[in-house]
């Protein structure tokens, strides 16, 4: 779907997200998030961050239902808003994304030389690798992302000052959240280490991946040892995508002690 007014910035499996080109409703820092499956993917959505929102977890300052161009939608805080201190970014986008070996293969198996523009892969020289397959090898952990995973993907992060104390204070939102019937997969989590401190911080930013399990009472202690998995898959996907491969093992031993 395309809009006059608004440019495609992301899309996943259930919203395309746009930002505003004009500079006056730009500068409302807010992205809108377009469903692909209709008006209920807004009402659930909006039902589970109402319950986010309530119990005190971290989360978006915004997010609420509208219009653009006479389309039903989210607005929601921007994460990622010019002159941000850092780039909040999801292990997910990365995990799911494709790399460029695949897409060199699909190359092969199509001759579509356009599937390089539509991502944006001006690295590839064709030739080259037709000459030399081992050179596809090479390529098989990169891979293909925009935006700002893309931009912290390709810097890494050598340094978080707050790391151990982070998890802490996670640990304790996780508790939170148990104790309240809520239910945390590991896309749920945006995290972000700050430009100017090195300090990390997240935020639960995608509601497709929370179960509310409100009057079915599940059993909070097994529910808070499955919210801390799934919180440690996604640390550890952040650690392995987006910090320097040296500090690596640093890092994942603090996850361990901690959590």
């Amino acid at each position: 779907m395309e809009f006059q007014d608004y440019l495609l910035i992301g899309n996943g499996a259930h919203w395309n997200v746009y930002r505003a080109v004009n500079e006056d409703i730009a500068m409302k820092k807010v992205v809108y998030k377009v469903p692909i499956y209709g008006i209920c993917s807004i009402i659930k959505s909006l039902k589970v961050y109402k319950v986010i929102s309530k119990f005190g977890l971290p989360t978006l300052l915004e997010f609420s239902k509208t219009t653009i161009e006479g389309v039903e939608c989210i607005q929601a805080e921007d994460l990622n808003p010019k002159m941000c201190d850092g780039f909040y970014v999801s292990p997910n986008t990365v995990k799911n994304s494709e790399s460029c070996a695949s897409l060199f293969l699909n190359y092969l198996n199509f001759r579509d030389k356009s599937v390089f523009s539509v991502f944006d892969c001006s690295e590839f020289e064709i030739q080259k690798c037709l000459q030399q397959p081992e050179r596809i090898e090479l390529l098989r952990d990169k891979r293909i992302l925009k935006g700002a995973e893309k931009t912290i993907y390709e810097n890494k992060i050598c340094e978080i000052s707050n790391f151990e104390d982070f998890l802490k204070r996670a640990k304790e939102d996780l508790k939170r959240a148990s104790d309240n019937q809520i239910e945390l997969f590991s896309d749920a989590f945006f995290f972000k280490v700050s430009n100017s401190n090195n300090t990390i911080n997240y935020k639960i930013a995608d509601f497709d991946c929370i179960v509310y399990r409100g009057a079915d009472r599940i059993n909070t202690l097994h529910l808070y040892n499955a919210n801390k998995d799934y919180f440690k898959t996604s640390i550890d996907e952040y650690i392995e995508f987006f910090v320097e491969m040296n500090k690596r093992k640093y890092y994942r031993k603090i996850i361990t002690n901690v959590l």
